[in-house]
């Protein structure tokens, strides 16, 4: 059980069936337990619960008050990452389908399974893309001793793998609310007109945060593709990180976002 639990924190999605009480699954228990065959849940169980369920701020709320009353209960800030990480969009279970390529497009890739200002409007692509930070800032928050190569705790590939693909996701959304058209939902060099250079640093910083995290089998990939798009970005002819993005973009420009 404890495998698929962890599963879940992965995924982020109504997929697994957290074990209520020891003897049933939550989703055989109507209103999340049956009298006589589930037992109460757990104040940990019911954040599950509303994160399978779709209630991302129930279960933000939730979690980010049981990780303030007992903030060295590292294994929740994994749940809590997927929890702002759907809230923001990200098809996770498109993720974990995707083969991910060094030689294709990041962009493209990720194309796939996160919203874009044309999808949600403007403004409200940017909460997505803050929710998509705070996702990765949670992950941060668990001591780098429990998550290396070295650790035995029982979240550290897990969550390694969630950090990863949260930390490129985030830098592909960054990139898009300036790069992409909220009316044809492309990448359109136009856009960049309102990104500035400190924006442009922050871009290539987010891609490069996504290669200081622990190599794993299960992030390589997506780790190597972040790198091969670095890469491209850097060999553009500028003088400046906005130079460099703009010719990026330029060259990416008939590539679909939505």
């Amino acid at each position: 059980m404890k495998q698929r639990w962890l599963t879940i924190a992965l995924l982020g999605l109504p997929l697994t069936l957290l074990a209520c009480g020891g003897t049933k699954n939550v989703a055989s228990c109507p209103g999340g337990k049956t009298s006589g065959i589930c037992s109460q849940q757990t104040p940990d169980e019911q954040a599950q619960a509303k994160l399978n369920n779709g209630d991302y701020d129930g279960a933000i709320s939730q979690l980010n008050d049981l990780i303030a009353a007992e903030p060295e209960t590292y294994s929740r800030l994994p749940i809590l990452a997927a929890a702002y990480a759907a809230r923001a969009g990200l098809n996770i279970l498109t993720v974990a389908k995707s083969q991910f390529s060094a030689g294709g497009s990041l962009l493209d890739v990720f194309a796939a399974f996160i919203p874009t200002p044309k999808t949600v409007g403007a403004a409200a692509y940017k909460i997505h893309v803050a929710d998509m930070q705070s996702a990765v800032a949670s992950l941060k928050r668990i001591p780098a001793a429990l998550v290396a190569t070295t650790s035995a705790s029982d979240y550290a590939s897990s969550a390694t793998l969630q950090q990863t693909i949260y930390t490129a996701a985030y830098s592909v959304m960054f990139l898009n609310q300036f790069a992409v058209s909220p009316d044809t939902g492309k990448l359109d060099p136009a856009q960049l007109a309102t990104m500035t250079e400190s924006d442009a640093n922050a871009i290539l910083t987010n891609f490069a945060d996504t290669g200081q995290i622990p190599a794993l089998g299960s992030n390589t990939a997506v780790q190597a593709q972040v790198a091969a798009t670095l890469t491209k970005i850097n060999a553009e002819p500028g003088a400046t990180s906005k130079e460099k993005i703009a010719a990026f973009v330029a060259a990416q420009k008939t590539t679909p976002a939505s």
